[in-house]
């Protein structure tokens, strides 16, 4: 089973995650999966007790919009958990992973 989700992106991002998914032939969601995974491996011991949920911050210099994102159920518990425990929104662990392992993946990719 899989749950529709949607995330708030900028443009630029947005572009990003499209392009690298169409250069590894995968899906974005697939991509974003990736990323995810790789987050949650680096920072499953950094969590943050007694704190608010942290959005990204909102620029007008930047055009934002949305991203349908496709996960399977047990992941999503974990992007569930991910919010609660790191404090952060799923959007905003989505652009800091895309920030931090995007060049990996591809990297990783060109090495198979």
């Amino acid at each position: 089973m899989f749950i529709d989700t949607t995330i708030n992106i900028t443009d630029k991002n947005r572009k990003l995650i499209k392009d690298y998914a169409f250069k590894l032939k995968i899906t974005k969601s697939q991509l974003i999966v990736k990323l995810l995974t790789m987050y949650y491996e680096d920072n499953k011991n950094n969590c943050k007790l007694f704190k608010r949920i942290k959005y990204q911050k909102i620029s007008n210099d930047e055009k934002w919009g949305q991203m349908h994102i496709w996960l399977n159920n047990g992941f999503y518990e974990k992007c569930l958990d991910m919010r609660k425990f790191h404090k952060l929104s799923l959007s905003n662990i989505v652009s800091v992973a895309l920030k931090l392992y995007i060049h990996l993946i591809s990297q990783k990719q060109n090495n198979v």
